[in-house]
């Protein structure tokens, strides 16, 4: 049987250092498999193509091709795991080892046999990968995102879905109950914009709670139920209303108290919340609403104003979210000049074209499957609002 051609073998090895190039979470090697299994045999596939146009080589020059891209393709196995390794231990978890390697690897060698040696397979690999990943990843990216409300206790101040009433309408009924509370007279009050599925991160409450007082208010009102990426892509805008109902129903409230006197209003959201605690932010500012602090946490990259005033932009230094965008395509991710990047700080990963932006969306999949300070989880630092 001969060797493939050498713009095949080459091709894989492409895909491979592409698969492979260092991410800035853990990953299952199941996961690292599929992804570098994908890389492998698109780069494989378009070899093949040069092939039929520039030939594929003596037979001694396939011969050596595949061994260099053999060699190759074990050390940057190795490396990669080596790489995890490094990862796990800085957050004391279990480490990767050869056999993290070997399940990283064995597929895409699987595919590039397939696909290099056995032309007429092509098409038969090519689905198989397709059914792959719709059939890992796909539940992956809805794992990654926190599930049910999980709003804290917090209940009568909380604005669950209701399709038979307005924001406006709900936003009205959450303020009621807070000044029913006795809120007017509390220092404080929080209107924490909830994530798309309407979860309220638990930490940042405590933080809160730790920063005012046990009696501290904290104000939501859910804006949808689905997870933030499919929130984010089919009503980007939704999270900005329900923010800015409660915005103006609380000022409302306080309208005919003394500015002196009036609870300090701080605006705070997590990830698709940051969004709408940004676009209340600027209602605010533009409606002459006095807020003491806005907090935006994990921000999702190029969703709000590079340049603002009046706001802390939170996260975590190896976070996938802040640092997502299709822009990472073609430059280095770009994050608000008022940035305070927190947590732990691991390796620095330079920036690739195309290579970034998949290595950073497959580090979405795991982004929440990390502690506290690490990836898209956040502690009780987050509500103070400063490193």
């Amino acid at each position: 049987m001969r060797a493939p051609a050498v713009s095949a073998s080459l091709g894989a090895l492409a895909g491979a250092a592409i698969g492979f190039y260092p991410g800035q979470l853990p990953r299952g090697a199941l996961v690292a498999g599929v992804l570098v299994a994908v890389c492998v045999g698109l780069g494989t596939f378009a070899g093949l193509l040069v092939a039929r146009f520039v030939g594929g080589g003596s037979a001694r020059a396939r011969r050596w091709a595949l061994g260099i891209v053999a060699g190759s393709f074990g050390m940057l196995a190795a490396g990669a795991a080596w790489w995890q390794h490094s990862l796990r231990d800085a957050l004391d978890v279990a480490g990767a080892g050869p056999d993290w390697a070997f399940v990283a690897g064995l597929p895409a060698a699987a595919v590039f046999a397939v696909i290099a040696l056995w032309p007429r397979l092509v098409a038969w690999a090519l689905a198989l990968i397709g059914t792959v990943v719709v059939g890992y990843v796909s539940p992956g990216l809805a794992a990654a995102q926190p599930q049910g409300t999980n709003t804290p206790d917090v209940a009568a101040l909380y604005g669950s879905l209701d399709s038979d009433r307005s924001i406006e309408q709900r936003a009205r009924d959450v303020v009621a109950n807070w000044v029913a509370d006795g809120g007017l007279t509390r220092s404080a009050v929080v209107i924490a914009v909830p994530t798309g599925s309407g979860w309220i991160d638990t930490s940042a409450v405590n933080g809160f709670r730790m920063r005012f007082g046990k009696d501290l208010p904290i104000l939501g009102l859910q804006y949808a139920a689905v997870s933030s990426w499919r929130a984010f892509v089919s009503d980007r805008d939704a999270a900005g209303r329900a923010a800015i109902a409660l915005v103006a129903e609380v000022d409302a409230a306080m309208h005919n108290i003394e500015r002196a006197h009036r609870p300090k209003l701080v605006l705070y959201g997590q990830s698709l919340g940051a969004i709408g605690a940004d676009a209340a932010r600027v209602w605010a500012s533009e409606h002459g609403v006095e807020v003491a602090q806005t907090i935006e946490v994990g921000v999702p990259g190029d969703s709000v104003p590079f340049r603002a005033t009046g706001r802390t932009v939170l996260a975590n230094a190896s976070d996938p979210v802040p640092r997502w965008s299709p822009t990472l395509l073609w430059r280095p991710a770009r994050m608000t000049d008022d940035t305070q990047v927190i947590g732990r700080r691991g390796h620095h990963v330079p920036w690739l074209p195309v290579v970034s932006f998949i290595q950073t969306s497959v580090d979405l999949l795991g982004a929440l499957n990390v502690p506290a300070g690490d990836g898209h989880r956040y502690g009780v630092e987050q509500a103070t609002g400063t490193r």
